[in-house]
């Protein structure tokens, strides 16, 4: 062994080595032409280009076999299916759960992207054509999302035989993912009933039953949101829900959602919450009564209208906010 040490390290400086088959192919990241909004009720499918190139000085792959793997944990459901390579196998799915396929040396097999460098001579890039797909409302965050993937590969090497292996995350897709928001008020309306005979005192003193009404709100986002809400009555029920100052034509009532409450002289503050997911969560939305009826104005209908106001934020704005169901 020792007479072939000098050719051995030539060798090594030709990219021959061990280390240098554990990435005989690289590829480049890339990106979705297009952003992603969940809630627009289309799927995603986009063709986009790989920048596929071969490592090494001489002994370089004349031919790769590829095929993509999902990471632990990746249960998302998208799929990457061929459209063009040197192989001609468009068409099929090229995404698999570990440990994949097995790969052949042939250059026209489906179900992995096959692609033909050639000798030393010819270029050490290629590109191929693949389409990612993903059904609508996949639960992926707001903003740049980097979606990876194994590559698993078997090369065919121009001077000495093939090598086989896996390169962790050797794939990465980013994709924009829009902030975008869902919201739909959930249960019963928020209805005192007749409350004409209870005064001030039994009305701020009586059962939970009888003072508060409770319902949900149901939000969905992609990204973190705010929620303000507004009384076109300043937290007083009147007649028919006419404005007036007459304190003889107002009951009123505290309003509370997400952990916010507000009453007349003191205005629901703005709550920043983290995304909701595609899913969805549902935030307690409340109504308890501050005054009675008795003595007021006679009238069949005491009402306020809330208007409640859900903004989506850009994904990075409130990093910190935490989830308000």
């Amino acid at each position: 062994m020792k007479q072939l040490l000098g050719l051995a390290a030539s060798l090594a400086i030709l990219g021959c080595s061990g280390a240098a088959y554990a990435q005989c192919v690289t590829i480049d990241a890339a990106h979705l032409p297009l952003p992603y909004n969940p809630f627009s009720g289309a799927a995603i499918n986009q063709v986009l280009t790989l920048n596929i190139h071969r490592s090494g000085l001489v002994d370089r792959a004349a031919e790769a076999n590829l095929a993509f793997l999902r990471r632990p944990g990746d249960s998302n459901p998208y799929d990457i299916v061929a459209v063009s390579d040197d192989g001609g196998s468009g068409g099929s799915s090229v995404l698999y759960s570990p440990p994949g396929p097995p790969l052949s040396a042939l250059n026209n097999n489906a179900g992995e992207i096959d692609m033909v460098f050639g000798n030393i001579f010819q270029p050490n890039d290629r590109t191929a054509q693949v389409r990612f797909t993903a059904p609508v409302n996949v639960d992926l965050p707001a903003g740049e999302v980097e979606l990876k993937f194994d590559v698993k590969y078997l090369c065919e090497h121009i001077l000495i035989g093939s090598s086989t292996g896996t390169n962790n995350s050797g794939l990465i897709l980013r994709l924009t993912i829009l902030s975008a928001l869902q919201a739909s008020f959930v249960g019963a309306a928020l209805d005192f009933g007749e409350i004409g005979n209870l005064t001030r005192a039994q009305a701020i003193t009586a059962p939970d039953a009888v003072k508060t009404k409770s319902s949900f709100v149901r939000v969905a986002s992609s990204g973190p949101y705010s929620i303000r809400a507004t009384s076109q009555n300043g937290w007083m029920m009147t007649q028919n829900g006419s404005a007036t100052s007459d304190n003889n034509k107002r009951i009123g009532y505290e309003f509370s959602l997400a952990g916010r409450t507000a009453r007349a002289g003191s205005d629901f503050v703005t709550k920043i919450c983290a995304r909701a997911s595609v899913a969805g969560e549902y935030l307690p939305v409340s109504v308890t009564l501050l005054d009675g009826g008795a003595g007021k104005a006679a009238s069949p209908l005491y009402e306020d209208i809330v208007e409640v106001t859900f903004t989506p934020l850009g994904a990075t704005e409130q990093p910190s906010a935490l989830r308000c169901s």
